[in-house]
């Protein structure tokens, strides 16, 4: 894991109504935005001077999702 890299517990899933065994070739696009509050003001700092602070999610914003499939008859 890189420094600073947040890992998410995000799932998404694809349903298309009555295409049950659509073999999908390709997804892209997949993305989430946090929208955070309270991530400007310090309420600490460490004994080494970094300042601490804390944000709260108030709501996400998904990413448009592409979903090429193979065409069958």
């Amino acid at each position: 894991m890189a420094a600073g890299e947040v890992l998410a517990c995000s799932k998404f899933y694809f349903q298309l109504d009555g295409y049950e065994d659509l073999i999908v070739k390709s997804v892209s696009g997949i993305g989430v935005t946090l929208q955070v509050a309270g991530d400007t003001k310090s309420y600490g700092v460490t004994k080494d001077g970094k300042s601490v602070i804390q944000a709260t999610v108030t709501g996400t914003e998904n990413g448009k999702v592409t979903v090429e499939y193979v065409s069958t008859v």
